[in-house]
């Protein structure tokens, strides 16, 4: 699924009127990670490997240029004059907070840069979009509450959700989703963008459907220790 979604976002990147790599110059497709997570493993990393399979490859983008996968945008500083087109990846866009702090770090690169993403909120698609930067995604998302009910409906049933969130003593701040979001998506780790009653198990004895609990952790190398990440 994850491939399938990841053609299709890629597909709406290539028909676009706005896609203009700038010519004998490579592209370069790059995780999207604020510098906080740099070092750190996250979801846009592991977008990486499917960055590589052979349906991408058949892609006559790709094949008629130098294509050059970065594992941290820190890497670009030493090839900023050879990027034709920068490619910002990841699973998932909530509020579009990450993908913001991404492009402050990436101010030293001067050319056209677009985001992909398999699943992207609207509402982080417009904060980006504000920003002059374009969102390609395989599927765009609505808030869950309030942009699909009437005002006064959505009204009560945001109450409702926070007071669940509340019994389920759902982290302060996070009783729609992280920023508010409303977001109803799960994939391998589920964002928590989503409603934390179908991830948050932080009341005693309680038992979420996409929980995120930090009980799997990936071990890098001993200069990586400090940077270790629950996945």
């Amino acid at each position: 699924m994850y491939e399938e979604y990841l053609l299709r976002a890629f597909k709406n990147l290539f028909k676009s009127e706005k896609w203009n790599p700038e010519k004998e110059k490579s592209i370069y497709i790059c995780p999207l990670l604020p510098p906080r997570d740099f070092g750190k493993q996250k979801s846009s990393t592991h977008m990486l490997y499917l960055c590589q399979s052979i349906l991408l490859r058949t892609y006559s983008e790709f094949q008629e240029k130098q294509v050059r996968i970065c594992e941290t945008p820190e890497i670009l500083k030493e090839h900023a004059d050879k990027i034709g087109a920068l490619i910002l990846i990841d699973d998932f866009i909530g509020s579009g907070e990450t993908a913001l702090e991404c492009l402050e770090y990436l101010n030293f690169v001067n050319v056209k840069t677009y985001i992909v993403a398999l699943v992207a909120q609207e509402e982080g698609i417009n904060n980006i979009s504000s920003e002059g930067i374009s969102v390609f995604t395989a599927v765009s998302r609505k808030k869950a509450i309030t942009d699909v009910y009437p005002e006064e409906e959505a009204k009560e049933k945001i109450k409702k959700m926070i007071k669940i969130s509340k019994q389920l003593q759902a982290p302060k701040g996070m009783q729609l989703g992280y920023a508010s979001t409303e977001s109803l998506v799960a994939m391998i780790k589920t964002p928590n963008n989503t409603f934390p009653v179908y991830w948050c198990e932080c009341k005693e004895n309680s038992h979420a459907p996409f929980v995120r609990k930090g009980n799997i952790k990936v071990i890098g190398s001993e200069k990586k220790c400090e940077n270790q990440q629950n996945f």
